[in-house]
């Protein structure tokens, strides 16, 4: 089992909330036991799963476990990456042609 969780600081949450990436989806996650007659959105890592809390992941083996650990750090990189766009891009600015 493998089990995500963060720490947003207020900034975060706040750009998280105005750019409306409390939806965006981190990663697409199928368990070893999946079942198709459960609910899909459980297989989701989405940004709200973080903000409300942890998210575990039933991995079947070490390996599948620490792909899924690479998987999860890559993408919250990129989630970073985006929130400090996002950042940058409400300070107004001012362009001479």
């Amino acid at each position: 089992m493998v089990t995500v969780s963060v720490t947003f600081s207020e900034e975060e949450r706040a750009l998280i909330k105005r750019e409306n990436f409390d939806t965006y989806v981190l990663l697409e996650c199928v368990p070893h036991n999946a079942r198709p007659d459960r609910d899909e959105r459980i297989y989701y890592l989405t940004v709200r799963n973080l903000l409300r809390g942890s998210y575990e992941f039933m991995a079947e083996n070490h390996v599948d476990a620490k792909d899924f650990e690479a998987a999860v750090v890559e993408r919250l990189k990129l989630l970073k990456t985006l929130l400090e766009e996002g950042s940058t891009a409400a300070k107004s600015k001012t362009v001479e042609i």
